[in-house]
């Protein structure tokens, strides 16, 4: 048995309702289980506690007398009425997010999208249409990536060129800071 059914059965056994396989099958666990067994007699001491505990009577009115003084209390916030603005941006770019998703959806499984529309009867002679335009569109990504993937590398070597600069100017203040250093050094 695991502890949470164990904490279950400890439930219903204080509540008075637990059957007596219940009872064995939580006995057995507690014999085995020193946590579940702290937790029983904490369960049973909280249970005295409210047993030594006196009831108190409140007056008919309680409920009404709290629930206006609830009423009286003014909120220590204040909502700002959102602009028409900053609604129409969350709508353009949730709008966008959609399509760039379709888009890349579309991208990702172009080929079984054209072949499942044309197999269909109802988009076959339509979609025909468009293959040529599919096919100048999937030429041209191929470019696309190709140019991107040239600028990539022609930002990889201006950065190695500037890094070899940077550690060309970094040792001439070093050797400037150096002489300045020593200089001051001496006439000290």
């Amino acid at each position: 048995m695991k502890c949470e059914h164990a904490d279950e059965l400890m439930m219903n056994y204080l509540d008075g309702v637990l059957s007596k396989d219940q009872a064995y099958q939580l006995n057995q666990h507690l014999q085995k289980c020193d946590s579940c067994v702290e937790t029983f007699y904490a369960y049973e001491q909280i249970q005295e506690e409210f047993k030594k505990m006196s009831v108190v009577e409140v007056p008919e009115d309680f409920t009404r007398n709290v629930m206006s003084k609830i009423n009286k209390i003014t909120p220590q916030y204040h909502l700002e009425p959102q602009s028409c603005i900053e609604n129409i941006n969350g709508i353009v770019w949730g709008i966008f997010s959609i399509l760039f998703g379709i888009g890349v959806l579309l991208v990702m499984y172009q080929q079984e999208l054209l072949q499942f529309l044309l197999n269909n009867p109802y988009t076959a002679s339509w979609i025909g249409q468009f293959i040529p335009t599919f096919d100048l569109l999937a030429d041209y990504l191929v470019q696309l990536q190709h140019n991107i993937n040239e600028v990539f590398v022609f930002v990889q070597k201006i950065m190695g060129n500037i890094k070899n600069v940077l550690i060309f100017i970094l040792i001439v203040l070093g050797v400037v800071q150096y002489q300045i250093y020593r200089k001051e050094k001496v006439e000290i």
